[in-house]
């Protein structure tokens, strides 16, 4: 089985560019720091996507990387150095920047073995600035009519009317203060999305799809003294959804209600133990609990038809790591060992029941995970010329965390490499032209890496169905199987920043488990080998710059090939 998918997306945007980072010197994707200068990525800014009406991040981020192959599932994101949170529990307005991590070793760090891609979340902090800050968004949306092409008379059949005119609205207020040892903030947001809805002489949609969401983010950032900053965050986000869908020729009713709380908490404290030895304490919890009903009412000769469906969902997620890291300078060359010790717990519980006419079924469902992974890594520097990083993930966990079965093999070592050369300040080191080249290699399992995910709106949405965050395969060796990551890349700043080109190669091996008929026709699933291919361009360039105005655009096109 093969798939072949390509996206080409254009941007023209005012004040507004993809750059590296510049605050700190390293990536941080949880298990993993990154040198940023020899990383290869992209980044934007949250002021440019601030306009945009949007309630999934990814529809915004999108076009600055791969298209439309960007969505909602083909994301892990890490926001402030924690996996397990959901980005679409901030406003846009609490966020600093969105980075696009091109490098193997996002395998070991949460994203998924298939294509799924790392994104790095810095939120903000306001360093040295105090004030109110207030927006608002309000866009209008609807759908033309919908056609189907009659493949007998190649004609135009019409399956919808013109939808009726909705309204996306998102309003935010924010305040922050700086001191002299400490910063703090707080921040109100409200979302309301809407799908237009369309509708004919058979069906209409009573109550549009929609969701209404409140976002409530707070922080603190301090010195402790001369040596050591501790940061807090919280937040607490709830949500309702709603749709109503009638059938008008078939007498059919279905309406659907939702509820969800969000909370997410964390701690950072950084700390100078000596003269290059740092340390760093993350702590994160987050927890949300869902309740949804689904009701059915159809007439079938007169007949009356009830179905209610209710499921009360809960997911706890608590992770911890310490980072510990040296640097050691000896004349040109740089030298940063670190040791990571990375400890994950959730609880998955389910509980639902059913009602078919008076006639009902109940069931509960708990699911929990442990694991303990450590990350030992050594990073070589020469100048700001070549880097050489490697390291592995050692997997503490046991066999009954790990939820092995007899005959399972299970692997405990994880080994990474990356390796970056400025090929342009090798030939003259005082070149303006930078030529960088980028490979990494990285083995990886499933570590169990989950996060939190409210809700949005689909324009399809009729049926409901829930997944707990725990499921797994229940096939033998699934689990285990290793993936697979090869990646490598260009980046050319022939200008001084002006002019921007990026290429990016991924390879990834993978197991997948597919289901199958035997010829008796009984189905079962099999485990199968798996392969993706993503060759991806982006050139961003300096169009002009006019007093305070600056204008920049941009090109990508990727291209995708899986195979079974």
């Amino acid at each position: 089985m093969k798939r072949t998918i390509l996206a080409l997306t254009f941007i023209a945007l005012v004040a507004c560019k993809a750059s590296a980072q510049t605050d700190t010197t390293h990536f941080d994707l949880g298990r993993t720091q990154l040198k940023k200068e020899f990383t290869q990525s992209i980044t934007i800014k949250g002021a440019d996507l601030e306009k945009q009406p949007f309630a999934n991040l990814a529809e915004a981020i999108n076009v600055w990387f791969y298209g439309t192959y960007i969505n909602k599932s083909s994301i892990v994101y890490v926001i402030d150095g924690l996996v397990i949170k959901d980005v679409n529990a901030y406003s846009i307005h609490d966020i600093e920047e969105v980075t696009l991590v091109q490098n193997a070793t996002a395998q070991l760090n949460g994203a998924l073995p298939t294509t799924q891609q790392m994104v790095l979340i810095k939120t903000k902090r306001h360093l040295g600035k105090s004030g109110i800050l207030a927006a608002g968004k309000l866009s209008i949306a609807k759908l033309k009519p919908q056609y189907n092409i009659d493949p007998y008379t190649n004609t135009f059949e019409k399956v919808s009317d013109e939808s009726t005119t909705e309204l996306y609205n998102n309003y935010t207020i924010s305040a922050f203060k700086s001191l002299s040892k400490a910063r703090f903030g707080l921040t109100a947001d409200y979302l309301r999305d809407i799908v237009p809805s369309p509708g004919s002489e058979t069906f209409k949609y009573t109550i549009p799809h929609h969701f209404d969401r409140l976002r409530l983010n707070g922080y603190l950032n301090a010195n402790l003294g001369s040596s050591s900053v501790i940061d807090i965050a919280l937040n607490y986000t709830p949500q309702t959804s709603r749709q109503r869908y009638e059938s008008i020729s078939s007498n059919y009713n279905s309406e659907s209600h939702n509820t969800e709380k969000l909370f997410n908490t964390s701690l950072n404290l950084s700390s100078k133990l000596t003269t290059g030895l740092y340390n760093t304490i993350h702590a994160g919890y987050s927890t949300v609990n869902a309740n949804i009903r689904y009701d059915v009412n159809q007439s079938i000769d007169s007949n009356p038809i009830f179905y209610n469906q209710s499921y009360k969902s809960g997911a706890h997620i608590f992770n911890i790591y310490d980072q510990l890291s040296y640097t050691e300078q000896l004349g040109s060359l740089t030298i940063e060992s670190s040791l990571n010790l990375n400890y994950l717990h959730y609880k998955d519980t389910l509980a639902f029941t059913n009602i078919n006419n008076g006639d009902a079924a109940t069931g509960d469902n708990t699911y929990k995970r442990t694991s303990w992974l450590l990350t030992p890594s050594i990073s070589l520097s020469y100048h700001n010329l070549i880097n050489l990083q490697g390291g592995m993930v050692y997997n503490l966990s046991s066999a009954k965390q790990l939820f092995a079965r007899e005959g399972d093999e299970i692997k405990r070592i994880y080994p990474f490499v990356n390796f970056t050369v400025d090929l342009a300040h090798i030939v003259d080191e005082n070149s303006k032209t930078s030529l960088k080249v980028y490979t990494s290699y990285a083995l990886s399992n499933n570590f169990g890496d989950v996060y939190t995910r409210l809700s949005d709106v689909s324009p399809n949405f009729e049926n409901v169905s829930y997944t707990p965050i725990g499921y797994i395969y229940n096939l033998s060796g699934y689990s285990f199987s290793n993936f697979k990551t090869l990646s490598g890349g260009v980046t050319i700043d022939p200008f001084s920043k002006k002019l921007f080109v990026n290429y990016f190669f991924e390879k990834r091996n993978y197991p997948t488990a597919m289901l199958v008929n035997d010829p008796y026709y009984n189905s079962h699933l099999e485990l199968y080998s798996a392969q993706a291919i993503m060759h991806t361009v982006s050139v961003m360039g300096l169009i002009n710059q006019y007093n305070n105005l600056t204008w920049h655009a941009g090109l990508n096109a990727t291209t995708i090939h899986q195979k079974i």
